[in-house]
């Protein structure tokens, strides 16, 4: 059984008739079980989330980040980003673990990616040993606030799509003055985390070239996969017998009712203090407090 650091490999997929590549990462101890850690959507998204919660498990688990496409270290080019695409990359990863190990796979998933998952059919959920949803949620933004459905808000996306006018509309909306606002009100709970320092990388992130078409999609629910809270909760009863929810108190109200809600068809149930970012914030104490 040996130790990898850290490597990074990426993998191709076809959309859109392009074809754009996922970064997805590998690290720990190759005869341990794997474990695939999928991070929250949002403009600010990046798999390092995860480098609290991996620094607790990385001894037990091989574990296994990705980047959704459009985010973090993943291509991003001008495409019609939906919930299909985000479904068609992680069945592919889904197939690459697979054929790497036989054994069954954990799944840690964070924000939107949870909706993800549950989308997924059942020859991939089979093989699936457990699947961990981290502060869930199935809406985007937008969709959320407005009441209104993607299809009203496919507008946004075409004008950020536009060579100029969506360049300046998308930098005045990752200024850190609003990136500061948003993470205060919606990702993070203590203060301390919310510094200048940090605010700086997550503009890097957020303001790489050609991030604006995935975060518009992402912002006006273009990337919901699941359509109706009805389907959200019938959709968590397949893998009741394998899940485990864990709801960060702190959430806006609609977030967190939400959540409440779908823990009813989920057989763990694990609150946790912070936002819909507790994963990244307080990854290593829900770590601890699930696997160690």
């Amino acid at each position: 059984m040996q130790t990898s650091k850290l490597r990074t490999e990426m993998f191709s997929i076809i959309h859109d008739e392009k074809l754009l590549s996922i970064s997805i990462k590998w690290e720990g101890k190759t005869g341990n079980p794997p474990m695939l850690m999928l991070p929250a959507l949002s403009t600010i998204s990046s798999s390092n989330e995860w480098n609290k919660f991996k620094s607790i498990v990385v001894s037990n688990y091989y574990t296994i980040t990705l980047d959704w496409p459009g985010f973090g270290e993943s291509e991003k080019i001008n495409l019609r980003y939906n919930g299909k695409l985000l479904r068609k990359t992680l069945e592919k990863a889904l197939r690459i673990i697979m054929s790497k190990y036989n054994q069954d796979l954990s799944i840690v998933a964070a924000g939107h990616s949870a909706a993800v998952v549950l989308s997924l059919k059942d020859r991939y959920l089979k093989n699936i040993k457990d699947i961990v949803l981290v502060a869930p949620t199935w809406r985007g933004p937008l969709p959320s606030m407005t009441g209104w459905s993607p299809k009203k808000l496919r507008f946004i996306n075409r004008i950020i799509r536009l060579p100029i006018i969506g360049s300046v509309i998308y930098y005045l909306n990752t200024t850190k003055m609003v990136l500061r606002f948003m993470v205060k009100r919606h990702v993070w709970l203590k203060s301390n985390e919310n510094n200048t320092e940090r605010i700086k990388i997550l503009q890097k992130i957020s303001r790489q070239k050609g991030a604006r078409y995935a975060s518009a999609a992402f912002v006006t629910g273009s990337l919901d996969i699941i359509q109706s809270s009805e389907v959200w909760l019938t959709s968590a009863k397949k893998i009741k017998e394998k899940s485990t929810i864990v709801i960060a108190k702190d959430s806006p109200k609609k977030s967190l009712s939400e959540m409440v809600a779908l823990s009813d068809n989920c057989k763990n149930i694990l609150y946790i203090r912070g936002r819909l970012g507790c994963h990244e914030e307080f990854g290593d104490e829900i770590a601890k407090r699930l696997f160690s």
